[in-house]
């Protein structure tokens, strides 16, 4: 086995570790899992690979390290500084593959978390809560809270919109605005949906800028305006003589009525 694939097979097995403990443990399904420790650390290895290294990476990865060991030693928990070394130690990963093992896992552990609480091997938590509107109910769908469902829901489809930025524009745009609605109505996450239905507008606005831009790119500006131009004084040369020709015409009929 290469270096490449070694390299590629050590990112897949710890990326879906990540992944799968991180969408786990926000779900009612933490309680019965095992413990598991923090892999992230043996994606290390990665850098026995690497015998050269770009200045950006050599500036931001101490600044993102030191970044890391602030918030370990302010909260006094690994989470997210565990997330800021694992973009450390992706360096010179393709992050498109990166983020279609995100979307495939991701997808497949919300609907698995919603299924199972759907058929009550798990409990949909439910809270109620008072608004000017009046009582609204919560529901968290399996997960620990109602805003964990809503944000797995944002992260995984802005990563598919990514993913998919030049193509299905009208599906991704109508999923989006029906994804922003149920959040809304379901779980009251307000906060997300308002993200949701931000980034549609954001996918939206750059798909149809970049699409104009192609068609007008291979536009001859300066020949369309002398074209425009040329058809316009034509149009006005024409109807004048129009104008001349009536003109005469109507003198000579009269003239000779005369």
């Amino acid at each position: 086995m290469s270096k490449i694939e070694r390299d590629k097979l050590l990112v897949a097995v710890v990326l879906i570790l990540v992944v799968s403990m991180d969408m786990l443990n926000t779900s009612m399904l933490a309680s019965l899992l095992p413990r598991i420790p923090n892999v992230i650390p043996f994606l290390g290895v990665r850098f026995l690979y690497f015998k050269e290294y770009s200045l950006t990476f050599l500036i931001f990865a101490p600044l993102l390290f030191l970044v890391g060991c602030m918030i370990y030693f302010k909260t006094g928990t690994l989470n997210a500084s565990m997330f800021i070394f694992l973009i450390i130690v992706l360096y010179k990963v393709e992050y498109e593959s990166v983020l279609k093992l995100y979307a495939g896992l991701g997808l497949f552990f919300v609907l698995l978390i919603v299924f199972l609480s759907a058929i009550d091997i798990i409990p949909n938590l439910q809270f109620v809560q008072y608004r000017s509107t009046g009582i609204v109910v919560r529901n968290s769908f399996g997960f620990i809270y109602p805003t964990d469902f809503a944000s797995h829901c944002f992260y995984i489809y802005m990563v598919i919109s990514y993913l998919y930025r030049n193509k299905f524009i009208f599906q991704r745009t109508f999923s989006g605005l029906a994804l922003a609605g149920f959040v809304t109505h379901f779980c009251d996450a307000r906060l997300n949906a308002g993200s949701i239905l931000a980034a549609t507008g954001i996918f939206l606005y750059f798909y149809y800028r970049k699409h104009i831009k192609l068609f007008l790119k291979p536009m001859n500006w300066e020949k369309m305006f002398v074209s425009i131009e040329l058809y316009t004084n034509v149009s006005i040369k024409s109807y004048s003589h129009k104008l001349v020709n009536m003109s005469i015409f109507r003198a000579g009929g009269s003239s000779a009525m005369g």
